[in-house]
């Protein structure tokens, strides 16, 4: 997904020549460093942007639809590594993770229903009048 958003801010550079609010090479090189991007920044023809951003569009797609095992092994991997930690059972760490992502994604749901933006935050009010909605999900 990274590669995506990347490719697409470097194609809306090579489109905005000559306008005064072309995106900056400094603001591409950010987004790159953020999302670990190592291929090239800067593409001669508009073309050659195109197939790229479409290859790496395909190659999200075909991992789409296997993200969710692989986010379940990954949050294994966190469980076996705390359970040689502490000494509890793998089985234990790896319940209280799923149910972290599960509540987290909870208030995600309460916050995008009420419109806030980041830092607006839930309440105690908040969280038991969408309760019920939530478990009919």
């Amino acid at each position: 997904m990274g590669a995506i958003q990347v490719l697409r801010m470097i194609r809306l550079r090579k489109i905005m020549t000559g306008s005064n609010k072309r995106l900056k090479t400094r603001d591409i090189q950010r987004i790159a460093k953020k999302y670990k991007y190592e291929e090239p920044l800067t593409y001669d023809m508009r073309e050659e942007i195109e197939l790229h951003l479409k290859e790496a569009a395909a190659a999200y797609d075909a991992f789409r639809p296997k993200a969710h095992k692989s986010r379940v092994s990954y949050l294994y991997k966190i469980a076996e590594e705390l359970a040689g930690e502490d000494g509890k059972e793998i089985s234990h760490h790896f319940k209280q993770l799923i149910n972290r992502e599960r509540i987290r994604s909870h208030y995600k749901h309460i916050t995008s229903c009420k419109g806030r933006t980041r830092g607006g935050g839930v309440d105690s009010r908040d969280r038991r009048r969408t309760a019920t909605t939530f478990r009919e999900e």
